[in-house]
């Protein structure tokens, strides 16, 4: 998974790796959460690290109260979005393979990472 993470650390330039690496090794019935802090203000940038094959990943960030930022299911799948928050708070980031293979025989399973990158 970490072999795989750095490969993909240049794609959040212009940002600046926040050093914070969230890997997850995800089956195609699996869905995983991480509660990141976000600070108001600062400039982010978030991108789904996708091993190749393993197809679309759906990923939203939401509120502690449940209120969606962000889905990437309603923009084509993107891996990555640059945003940035009105309140300091925690954030859900909610990620799942967004579609199955179709071959019963051999289930998509995948590691990927979440990595952050933000502006200085």
């Amino acid at each position: 998974c970490k072999a795989n993470a750095k490969k993909c650390i240049p794609q959040l330039a212009p940002y600046t790796y926040s050093d914070e690496l969230n890997t997850v090794e995800l089956s195609e019935d699996d869905t995983t959460e991480l509660i990141l802090t976000f600070f108001e203000g600062q400039d982010y940038r978030i991108l789904m690290c996708v091993p190749p094959g393993l197809g679309n990943i759906e990923f939203s960030i939401a509120d502690m109260n449940g209120d969606v930022l962000f889905s990437n299911k309603n923009h084509y799948y993107t891996q990555s979005w640059d945003f940035q928050v009105n309140t300091t708070d925690d954030y859900f980031i909610q990620v799942s393979l967004a579609n199955s293979s179709g071959d019963l025989d051999k289930p998509l399973k995948g590691c990927l990472a979440a990595l952050i990158g933000f502006k200085l």
